[in-house]
Protein backbone atom coordinates (compact mmCIF):
# COMPACT_ATOMS: atom_id res chain seq x y z
CA UNK A 1 0.00 0.00 0.00
CA UNK A 2 1.06 3.91 -0.63
CA UNK A 3 1.46 6.24 1.40
CA UNK A 4 -1.64 7.76 2.46
CA UNK A 5 -0.99 11.31 1.34
CA UNK A 6 -0.66 9.88 -2.49
CA UNK A 7 -3.65 8.66 -2.26
CA UNK A 8 -6.66 10.40 -4.25
CA UNK A 9 -10.20 11.23 -3.27
CA UNK A 10 -13.44 11.86 -5.80
CA UNK A 11 -15.59 14.58 -5.11
CA UNK A 12 -18.43 12.24 -3.34
CA UNK A 13 -14.96 11.48 -1.10
CA UNK A 14 -14.07 15.36 -0.77
CA UNK A 15 -18.04 16.04 -0.50
CA UNK A 16 -18.32 13.29 2.43
CA UNK A 17 -15.06 14.61 4.57
CA UNK A 18 -16.20 18.38 4.17
CA UNK A 19 -19.98 17.93 4.43
CA UNK A 20 -20.37 19.59 1.54
CA UNK A 21 -22.44 18.18 -1.90
CA UNK A 22 -20.66 17.33 -4.96
CA UNK A 23 -22.34 19.89 -7.07
CA UNK A 24 -20.70 22.64 -4.21
CA UNK A 25 -17.17 21.31 -5.29
CA UNK A 26 -18.15 21.39 -9.04
CA UNK A 27 -18.96 24.86 -8.17
CA UNK A 28 -15.84 25.63 -7.17
CA UNK A 29 -14.26 24.32 -9.68
CA UNK A 30 -15.45 26.03 -11.95
CA UNK A 31 -14.43 29.47 -10.02
CA UNK A 32 -11.12 28.44 -9.55
CA UNK A 33 -12.01 27.86 -6.08
CA UNK A 34 -10.99 24.92 -3.49
CA UNK A 35 -7.99 22.91 -3.52
CA UNK A 36 -6.57 21.88 -6.98
CA UNK A 37 -7.86 18.78 -8.63
CA UNK A 38 -7.05 16.40 -11.34
CA UNK A 39 -8.97 16.04 -14.51
CA UNK A 40 -8.57 12.68 -16.07
CA UNK A 41 -11.12 11.93 -18.67
CA UNK A 42 -14.46 12.80 -17.07
CA UNK A 43 -13.46 11.31 -13.85
CA UNK A 44 -12.15 14.35 -10.85
CA UNK A 45 -9.70 13.53 -8.03
CA UNK A 46 -8.18 15.13 -5.39
CA UNK A 47 -4.62 14.53 -4.04
CA UNK A 48 -4.95 14.20 -0.01
CA UNK A 49 -1.78 16.40 -0.21
CA UNK A 50 -3.90 19.33 -1.56
CA UNK A 51 -7.01 18.70 0.10
CA UNK A 52 -4.70 18.93 3.60
CA UNK A 53 -2.91 21.82 2.67
CA UNK A 54 -6.33 23.82 1.63
CA UNK A 55 -7.38 22.85 5.03
CA UNK A 56 -4.68 24.08 6.63
CA UNK A 57 -4.54 27.47 4.94
CA UNK A 58 -8.20 27.96 5.53
CA UNK A 59 -7.56 26.99 9.45
CA UNK A 60 -9.58 29.86 11.48
CA UNK A 61 -8.05 30.76 15.35
CA UNK A 62 -11.42 32.22 15.98
CA UNK A 63 -12.61 35.84 16.23
CA UNK A 64 -13.47 38.00 13.33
Amino acid sequence: MGDSTNRALTAPELAERWNVTPQALAQWRARNDGPPFLKLGKSVRYRMADVVAHEEAHLSRGGR
